[in-house]
């Protein structure tokens, strides 16, 4: 995995582990797709505050030029597939993927990785799980898949991640 961009992610975004991740080359999630469901937000993840804020079509973390774009995309009330569109340390683009529940002050991140998800479900999704130097990925072409991985596991306890919301500006 691409350290920065993955750094970005997981202390920027929606995910927190080292291994394994949803990913794709190129977004699939295009802003006249997506919503805005706040003007930043700020969360703390791992002992570390940041704030994400609108800036045009994405949400980027103003205090760091290498802030990927993050978008989101409704799945159903207060489910959310995230987006987080960069670069690797290499300059090439990368981008990842998370479903978040946010609920009051609280958010989680549902299967932070791909290692973290059934190969049923994944199957299901039609979601390919590959080995990419000793961490599996899960390479995402659509957001059907996306979709189609929370319908799997909406009824399911799956390992999830915190986010605690610090503020909220809409």
């Amino acid at each position: 995995m691409k350290p920065n961009l993955l750094k970005l992610f997981l202390i920027g975004a929606f995910t927190l582990v080292l291994q394994g991740c949803f990913v794709s080359t190129d977004p699939v999630l295009k802003p006249a797709d997506a919503v805005y469901p706040f003007k930043t937000i700020s969360f703390k993840a791992e002992n570390t505050v940041v704030t994400l804020s609108r800036k045009g079509n994405a949400y980027s973390n103003l205090k760091d030029d290498d802030s990927p774009d993050y978008l989101f995309y409704p799945v159903e009330d207060g489910i959310y597939i995230a987006q987080a569109a960069g670069k690797d340390k290499k300059g090439r683009p990368e981008t990842l993927y998370g479903l978040v529940r946010f609920r009051d002050n609280e958010a989680e991140i549902l299967l932070p990785t791909c290692s973290d998800a059934d190969e049923a479900d994944l199957k299901a999704a039609g979601i390919e799980k590959k080995d990419r130097w000793f961490v599996d990925q899960c390479e995402i072409n659509s957001l059907d898949q996306m979709k189609a991985l929370w319908e799997q596991i909406k009824d399911k306890d799956v390992k999830t991640q915190p986010l605690h919301i610090k503020n909220i500006t809409k």
